[in-house]
């Protein structure tokens, strides 16, 4: 179990931690947290909020403006990011993959993997921050995931072996293109030999043989529109309540015999249903049109 972080020396511990890790990309923090899924979580923001709320002084003297949690509910660890550098990581690579939303939460779940980024890559010198519709529509841009991950659990070529398998390309499309983006020397050689590997063997990983992946060198990565992260996740999430609000909406109280008596209350509560689910679904059509932030990552 994680030790209570709101028991003051633990609270100096997670203190010093902090101090010591900001500004050194290679330090690792990685906060242990308890068994149970909920108090995982809860541990993760208690940890946070107690640096935030006790160490302003500390975070303003560091330059820190914000701060993120990337928690993994399967291999109980959190990574946190403060001011866009991830803490608990070692290394980060960026893959074409094809469309990024479903292989950046299928890397998720690979153990060493401490998070995903949805974004946009493949242009040595851009003019202009890309768009989805500008990617969408031009010619030059990649749908990539930036993955960050313990190069002591996860080995760069092993992290090449899951890409294989979670990317999803398209033939023909530079947008949805297999593609190894290399930062130096050493990843090149690794993703040269693992590819002439790959080639040799004739593999072939979800009808996309090992011969069409390409490999380029890494080109300056811009984070998604906020929409695009963690895609699936929110939108298995969003359908779920819709279809229970329609399953109101349609008589499904009227299997409960709860509101026999009171068929005006049942009515208000079914009408109600009714335009939560309509207003959900504008609210996820106005996301796409206000959550549309364009950031560049180191």
């Amino acid at each position: 179990d994680c030790l209570p972080l709101y028991w003051p020396p633990a609270k100096s511990m997670a203190m010093t931690m902090f101090r010591t890790s900001i500004g050194h990309q290679n330090d690792t923090l990685v906060v242990p947290c308890r068994k149970r899924r909920i108090t995982m979580c809860v541990d993760y923001y208690i940890c946070i909020f107690l640096i935030m709320m006790m160490h302003l002084d500390a975070g303003k003297q560091y330059g820190v403006v914000a701060f993120s949690i990337q928690p993994s509910l399967t291999k109980k660890t959190a990574a946190i990011r403060v001011g866009g550098t991830w803490l608990g990581a070692k290394k980060t690579a960026t893959f074409g993959m094809g469309c990024f939303w479903e292989p950046a939460e299928s890397l998720l779940e690979v153990e060493g993997v401490l998070g995903t980024v949805a974004g946009y890559t493949g242009v040595v010198d851009p003019t202009k921050k890309p768009t989805y519709d500008s990617v969408c529509f031009g010619r030059q841009w990649v749908e990539g995931v930036r993955v960050t991950y313990d190069d002591e659990v996860l080995s760069y070529a092993e992290l090449l072996d899951r890409f294989e398998e979670a990317q999803n390309p398209k033939m023909g499309s530079r947008q949805y293109a297999s593609i190894i983006f290399t930062a130096n020397d050493d990843e090149h050689r690794l993703a040269s030999q693992w590819l002439q590997k790959a080639q040799e063997n004739e593999r072939v990983t979800g009808g996309w043989p090992a011969k069409l992946t390409t490999i380029e060198s890494s080109t300056p990565f811009f984070q998604a529109e906020g929409w695009h992260q963690n895609y699936w996740k929110k939108v298995r999430i969003r359908a779920a309540i819709v279809v229970m609000l329609l399953v109101l909406y349609n008589g499904g109280l009227d299997r409960l015999h709860i509101f026999q008596d009171t068929p005006e209350l049942q009515k208000t509560i079914e009408t109600g249903a009714l335009a939560l689910a309509l207003g959900g679904g504008l609210a996820t059509l106005l996301e796409r049109v206000i959550d549309t932030n364009v950031m560049e990552l180191e």
